[in-house]
């Protein structure tokens, strides 16, 4: 997909641009770092400066520009090879949360993969982000950044272009965008609010469960939670919390609270099956994203609707009650 930056060069920028330099024009004004417009210096036309009298023509990063000349830089996705990955458009429902040039932020459905994968080719959030494209004559690289598992719904974010990826990437790392879950759990916890920092690590010989264990066994895993409310849901005591985490292992919310005696309500893994109050999967929901737009540096924040079951899930409080 491909992503156009524009930008006249003003007087007051000669200065921090080494007189109109290409190249500093690009770092200091336009904000790219040189391995992201790397590959528009080999593309036709992937940099060229427009005249004022309309002229246009391909310059490299060693040349100058002129006050009020404007600078444009096309970033554009290397073509997938025949052998690459692609994803199969099929059409389905999208909510889509947030939309700009370089990101989409959607409501994923519970039950429903992001990526395909064993057993599910075409049933996946991936598979309708690209007929969402497609349909629309844009071919799409589509990356996720972060995942959520099958069962869990809320809030997915995909970048649009591979600039675009790298700088969300790297916000993660920095902890400048984070997801916040809500999850119902199994009686009243205790603590108002706690960190969770346990390793988990895969249960031998059983591909599909983590656990939580010792350092220095296991991958580190950080998961923050405050309780919201505590009720009673079809005779059982449960609560809700509100979870962030600092790191993305498999199953993490979901083991973390496992290990301290609140299993999710509903999770078939690492619940008890006589106190999931009829649900099926785990309840638990990516309610809110947050992130800076990766090249504007605007704060952006978007809130993700409860699904029914959900809905349901927390409307039947019957009474709340304080721990302290």
């Amino acid at each position: 997909m491909e992503r156009i930056f524009e930008y006249e060069l003003k007087e007051k920028d000669l200065p921090a641009t080494i007189n109109g330099l290409v190249g500093q024009v690009i770092k200091k004004c336009i904000k790219l770092k040189a391995h992201e417009w790397c590959h528009a210096k080999y593309t036709e036309n992937g940099v060229t400066v427009t005249s004022s009298n309309g002229e246009v023509r391909s310059v490299y990063a060693n040349e100058r520009m002129s006050v009020g000349e404007i600078l444009t830089v096309h970033l554009t996705d290397p073509p997938r090879s025949k052998n690459g990955h692609r994803v199969e458009a099929v059409k389905g429902e999208l909510e889509i949360l947030y939309e700009d040039e370089d990101l989409l932020i959607v409501n994923k459905t519970a039950g429903m993969p992001v990526h395909p994968c064993y057993g599910h080719y075409n049933d996946t959030l991936s598979n309708i982000v690209a007929y969402h494209y497609e349909s629309r004559g844009i071919e799409l690289i589509y990356r996720s950044i972060g995942r959520l598992d099958i069962e869990t719904s809320g809030a997915v974010m995909f970048a649009k272009n591979k600039a675009a990826a790298g700088r969300l990437f790297h916000q993660r790392e920095l902890g400048t965008s984070c997801r916040t879950y809500h999850a119902v759990v199994e009686g009243w916890v205790e603590k108002d609010s706690a960190t969770l920092n346990k390793p988990i690590e895969q249960i031998p010989n059983v591909k599909l469960l983590r656990q939580t264990c010792e350092e220095p066994n296991g991958q580190n895993a950080v998961t923050h939670y405050r309780v919201l409310k505590r009720y009673t849901l079809e005779d059982e005591k449960v609560s809700l919390i509100e979870a962030r985490i600092d790191t993305g292992r498999t199953h993490q919310i979901r083991v973390h609270m496992q290990s301290i005696g609140h299993p999710l309500i509903g999770d078939l893994l690492y619940g008890n099956p006589d106190k999931n109050c009829g649900f099926e999967r785990a309840l638990l929901h990516a309610v809110r994203f947050k992130c800076r737009q990766p090249f504007y540096d605007d704060e952006i924040e978007v809130t993700a609707p409860y699904p029914a079951d959900f809905v349901k899930a927390i409307s039947n409080d019957l009474f709340i009650t304080p721990m302290h």
